[in-house]
């Protein structure tokens, strides 16, 4: 039997419609259009309400919505689509939804133009925080430390070369060296004959000149070497008495930054004398102390065979450097004994007394002064030696010292910056302890020198006999004192 149309009772209570099925199939007293809104809260709002208007009564059909048996030729009603057929429960509608909340799902939805514009500005962001001046930050960073460290090389590298044009605009370069020294000779050792050695500005070779004591020099001989120096290799020359009554001739040069000796012996009693070389070779070659490129030099003979030769040089730091030779005919490895020189400075050694004592003069490179070192069985304190303030002293002069027995005078000459030639003495040169100096201008008869490069080389003898000897405009000059009068000539 077919139901009837508004029929309801209770065992019909499984054909009821669930909650969320009221929207899919709402009443007939519902209207269902556009304007129908509401969620399932406001249902039950609405229905609260509706049962508190005095004199209403819902109808079944509205309190229980009854199933209808749908007839086969009809076909099934589906209502108009509508903004809330597409939100269930669980979501909101879309008049729920603020402008606020509708723009911040739209940037947050990926793929969303204007998330693709929040992603491109932060990346904008982050890559304007990461960048200096147009370029990456870590590059920024690395090209200004490249460029401070270049910066720091530059000027290091300019102070080099500053003090490399410096010490070059000082002009080491020497002018033709020159040498001398003396000993008495004869049966009686009472006659004094001095010897001198200069490089000749037109040959290119060793000259050497001897003396009988009156002041007769003999003609030029050019020296018979095997190692030739250069014209402003430093040279320094002693001499010794053989047991044969011959001079023989002791010549140090440097060559190569070698020391080179030649060995010449000259018999004094023959006319024109006669001079040959026995011995021409380097004698520095185990030294523990290179010679220096631009070294000064200086050589002394003590008097004895046991006592030997001494030999002073720069080494290649520039520090004052002592080479010995005993009796036994043996060079050293030599040994530092004094302070740094200035490049390009001279070196001269006086023996002072008829013992092992000497009196080595150098030039201190922290002052430029020139200063002495006194050796008496072991080397004493540097002083420096008191020059006037009128003497245009030069730490690149050239010098030469003598001791003068009979006054116990040590003598040191040079030529000063203005090419004049320039004395100072100090007296009991022999006492230990530090030595007074007085200063004495040039003499009116001593022609000024070629340059304060130019060689010069003294010797003292006897009462009160001293000797200098300079090339001057390529003539050899001797200036002389006797009795405490200078006079001068050229020989």
């Amino acid at each position: 039997m077919r139901k009837s149309f508004y029929s309801f009772s209770s065992d019909d209570e499984h054909l009821s419609l669930a909650p969320r099925e009221h929207l899919q199939h709402p009443p007939p007293s519902y209207t269902m259009d556009d304007s129908y809104r509401l969620s399932m809260p406001q249902l039950t709002t609405q229905s609260a309400t509706s049962k508190a208007v005095p004199g209403y009564v819902m109808r079944d059909d509205e309190r229980y919505p009854t199933p209808v048996e749908e007839d086969p030729g009809l076909h099934p009603y589906t209502p108009p689509f509508s903004p809330a057929t597409a939100f269930s429960r669980d979501t909101l509608s879309p008049s729920t939804v603020s402008p606020i909340s509708r723009n911040l799902t739209a940037v947050t939805t990926p793929g969303s133009p204007l998330q693709k514009l929040e992603v491109e500005g932060n990346r904008k962001n982050r890559s304007s925080r990461q960048q200096c001046c147009g370029v990456r930050r870590r590059i920024f960073i690395a090209l200004v430390v490249g460029l401070v460290l270049l910066v720091i090389v530059g000027i290091v590298v300019g102070v080099v070369v500053a003090l490399k044009i410096k010490e070059a605009s000082e002009d080491t370069t020497r002018l033709p060296a020159l040498t001398s020294s003396g000993l008495f000779i004869g049966t009686n050792y009472t006659n004094w004959n001095s010897q001198i050695a200069y490089t000749n500005t037109t040959s290119g070779k060793v000259t050497f000149r001897l003396n009988s004591g009156a002041a007769n020099f003999t003609a030029a001989q050019t020296m018979d070497l095997t190692i030739v120096p250069s014209i402003n290799a430093p040279m320094s020359m002693v001499s010794m008495l053989g047991t044969d009554g011959n001079i023989y001739i002791n010549l140090f040069y440097i060559y190569d930054s070698k020391i080179v000796l030649a060995n010449v012996s000259c018999d004094p009693t023959t006319v024109p004398t006669a001079c040959t070389t026995i011995y021409n070779d380097a004698i520095s070659d185990g030294l523990s102390f290179p010679v220096y490129e631009y070294s000064g030099l200086a050589a002394l003979y003590l008097g004895t065979r046991d006592l030997g030769f001494r030999v002073f040089y720069h080494n290649s730091d520039r520090y004052i450097t002592q080479l010995s030779m005993d009796g036994r005919g043996m060079w050293d490895h030599g040994a530092t004994v004094s302070g740094k020189a200035p490049s390009g400075s001279s070196i001269s050694a006086a023996q002072v007394g008829n013992t092992s004592s000497l009196t080595l003069f150098y030039v201190d490179d922290k002052s430029k002064d020139l200063y002495y070192i006194s050796y008496n069985k072991t080397w004493e304190a540097a002083n420096p030696v008191v020059t006037s303030e009128g003497s245009k002293w030069s730490s690149l002069t050239d010098f030469s010292t003598c001791w003068q027995p009979s006054s116990d005078t040590l003598y040191a000459f040079f030529t000063g910056s203005d090419k004049s030639i320039y004395q100072v003495a100090a007296t009991n040169a022999s006492n230990s302890g530090p030595l007074e100096w007085s200063s004495t201008s040039h003499d009116l008869s001593w022609v000024p020198s070629d340059s304060m490069r130019a060689g010069i080389g003294a010797v003292a003898w006897g009462q009160d006999q001293v000797r200098f000897f300079r090339l001057v405009a390529g003539k050899l000059a001797q200036s002389a004192m006797s009795n405490g009068v200078w006079s001068a000539k050229y020989i």
